[in-house]
């Protein structure tokens, strides 16, 4: 008996220390999954916009690739956080709110242009806020979880870079050189897979 309260002890020792090693979620955490929560939203609302009002090609292309990586991002953020029960937001900002409603007043051109250099601004906030948790989370499921889509995250913000040199007309300057564009589809694809398949494993 005394064997078996030892052995029961040790397990319920270990199991104490390996969720300590987790780390509850801070503070911290939780804006940080209120954040990614609410913009992985309104990347994916304001993309089905695109898709409805666009008319450049690259722009609706893109707009596919976000609705479906933030759709899968979106999914594996929920679960986490039902893990650690942190609460998810089920709305976009007022601020996000308020850039749906001028972007759903546009078409055309008007809202390529529009769409595509809020993504630009979007995913530089983005990839700011998954490096931060990744450096600083407290909860080691959510700093993987932030470790692993910033490859993703990154190629979009390349991407939508990419996307605006080609919509606004220009090459230089503020975005990215239009050249780089099919090459970089390719390598944010596999990158993107990649990614996505180490997070399928968390």
């Amino acid at each position: 008996m005394l064997t078996v309260a030892a052995a029961l002890l040790v397990a319920v020792s270990g199991s104490g220390a390996m969720a300590a090693g987790m780390g509850r979620a801070s503070m911290m955490d939780k804006t940080f999954v209120q954040k990614a929560a609410q913009s992985d939203m309104a990347e994916i609302k304001t993309s089905q916009l695109a898709l409805q009002r666009g008319v450049d090609g690259n722009v609706r292309e893109f707009a596919q690739r976000m609705i479906r990586d933030h759709n899968m991002t979106s999914m594996k953020l929920k679960r986490i956080a039902a893990n650690n029960s942190v609460m998810v937001p089920m709305h976009t900002t007022a601020m996000q709110q308020t850039e749906y409603m001028r972007l759903s007043k546009l078409s055309g051109v008007s809202f390529d242009r529009a769409y595509i250099q809020g993504q630009v601004q979007a995913h530089k906030a983005a990839v700011a806020l998954f490096t931060s948790e990744k450096n600083r989370g407290r909860n080691m499921q959510l700093r993987q979880f932030a470790s692993t889509t910033l490859p993703a995250l990154r190629d979009h913000r390349m991407m939508s870079m990419q996307t605006a040199s080609i919509v606004m007309g220009t090459s230089n300057g503020r975005y990215a050189h239009r050249n780089g564009m099919q090459h970089m589809n390719n390598m944010g694809h596999m990158n993107n897979m990649g990614g996505m398949k180490h997070m399928d494993k968390m």
